[in-house]
Order: C-alpha cells, then structure tokens, then sequence
C-alpha cells in the first residue's frame, strides 16, 4: 500500500488516479502534480497575508504595552521618596523598554519575543493597566503562532512546488 505524496494517507486503491483523501494526482505527470499545489498555495497565500496583518498588529500591540508601562510609571513619579515605589517606577520603566526593544526586533522573533513578553508582564506587572498589557501580549502570541502555522504550511507547499518543477 503506497502512502499519498501530498497528505501522508495510505491510499488503498493503488490504480485509482488521485488521492481518495485530498485529491492528489497520484498517477498524473509532474505538470498536473505541479498544479495541484499552486491551487492548494493560493489559500494558503490569503491565509498569509492575514497572519501578517495579525503580526503588525501584535507588534503594534507590543508597543502599546510599552505605552502602558510607561503611563503606569509615571503615576507614581511624584512619589518616589518612598523606597517601594521607587522599586516599583524603576521596574516598571525597565519594562517599558523592555516592551518597546521586543516591538522593534519583533519581525524577526515574533513568537519568541511575544511569548517572553507575556512572561515579563505576567511576572512583573500587578496593576490594573497590567491586566491590559497582559490581554494585549496573550492577542500577539495568538497573533505570532498563526503567522508561523501559516509561513511553515506556505513554505511546505513551495518546497514541493519546487521538487516538480525541477523535473
């Protein structure tokens, strides 16, 4: 029994034309291979253009817990006489650009990045503006993970677009 190329299945009926299961030319010439994934990749192109607009946002969402740390601090900036606001400003100004450097390499690393966030925020930040911060980073995970399922399903899909078209 011979598994299917595109989605892994054992296909049971070896002289049947394509895939019972997803409609893969399994007999068919390299062309008709090759043509079956370009339509499959259109889909997943559409999905990509809407995973990164969902990563600008969570970039931008990043910087707004940046906005947010920053505002928190400066609630407390008249009174910083007292040691454990100080703690408190410092710490919290710290996370501020902490948020602002994670939004500027945030292309490169977003769902790193948007999970060390996350952790940051949920360890450091205790106030109510906190809990906005902590919604805001959870939205740019879910964000960042399906910008990478949709990249990691793209990229599979060209790689084997690439294999048919060399032959």
């Amino acid at each position: 029994m011979a598994a299917c190329e595109y989605c892994k299945k054992d296909n049971p009926d070896l002289l049947r034309s394509d895939c019972p299961f997803c409609g893969f030319p399994t007999l068919g010439s390299d062309e008709d291979k090759y043509k079956f994934l370009y339509m499959k990749s259109i889909p997943c192109q559409a999905d990509m253009v809407n995973a990164e607009s969902g990563l600008k946002k969570a970039r931008w969402a990043m910087f707004a817990a940046a906005v947010i740390a920053f505002l928190d601090a400066s609630v407390n900036i008249g009174r910083l006489d007292v040691p454990e606001i100080m703690l408190f400003f410092v710490t919290t100004v710290a996370l501020g650009v902490i948020f602002l450097a994670l939004g500027i390499f945030f292309r490169k690393h977003s769902l790193i990045l948007s999970i060390a966030g996350l952790v940051l925020s949920i360890i450091f930040i205790n106030s109510i503006l906190g809990v906005m911060v902590i919604l805001l980073l959870a939205y740019g995970v879910w964000c960042a993970a399906t910008y990478n399922k949709a990249k990691l399903r793209l990229d599979t899909i060209k790689r084997k677009m690439l294999d048919y078209n060399k032959k």
